[in-house]
């Protein structure tokens, strides 16, 4: 072809390639910022649990999905958060199980939360802890006060998989400290929880 052709198209292919890649970044964006399903978590520690709480203290659970890219973060965050209080609190982390061996405690997530949190993960086979505690997104943070009741509901990060101050770590830390936060519940950014298509729970 004639390159006097093509010099006049070349400018609005620069354009167009530079139009696609910022949708690109918006698409990826829009994803990063939108949180996850919040559940229905009881006001109560469920009487169905088969995880027994540790009255006479806070208790805080973690649920985390294995292959959710988020859960690191999550991880992480909360190991802030935890810093000054933590030998005042109890902490459970609850990993779902399917498919055998897969969010167990030997688990890449599982040897992270022994490192940042000093807990075992808890296997949750087919996500059965997960629904009793109305939980369906990956980093969905509980805190249950001394006798019980709920005292916070939400995510412990900004974003999927972004770390930094966010108003979920501050209310954790707060309610730890003082016993009270500007907020008691935050959005959760992470994956469901659920297996994923074609792996069905064991």
């Amino acid at each position: 072809m004639d390159d006097r052709l093509l010099k006049p198209l070349l400018p609005l292919a620069v354009t167009g390639w530079g139009l696609l890649v910022g949708a690109g970044h918006l698409l990826l964006g829009a994803h990063a910022n939108r949180p996850g399903d919040p559940g229905a978590p009881p006001g109560r520690w469920p009487a169905g649990s088969r995880i027994a709480p540790d009255l006479g203290r806070p208790e805080l659970l973690i649920f985390l999905h294995p292959r959710c890219p988020c859960s690191k973060a999550s991880v992480e965050e909360l190991a802030a958060a935890l810093e000054p209080s933590r030998d005042r609190i109890s902490v459970r982390a609850v990993l779902l199980r399917y498919g055998g061996r897969r969010g167990g405690p030997e688990s890449d997530l599982g040897r992270l939360v022994r490192d940042r949190l000093g807990v075992e993960a808890r296997p949750d086979p087919g996500g059965e802890e997960a629904r009793r505690f109305g939980v369906t997104t990956s980093g969905h943070v509980l805190l249950f006060g001394p006798r019980g009741e709920l005292a916070f509901s939400g995510g412990i990060t900004a974003g999927r998989g972004h770390r930094g101050d966010n108003a979920g770590r501050e209310a954790i830390r707060s309610l730890l400290r003082f016993g009270d936060a500007a907020a008691s519940s935050h959005p959760v950014f992470g994956c469901p929880l659920s297996p994923p298509p074609r792996e069905s729970p064991r």
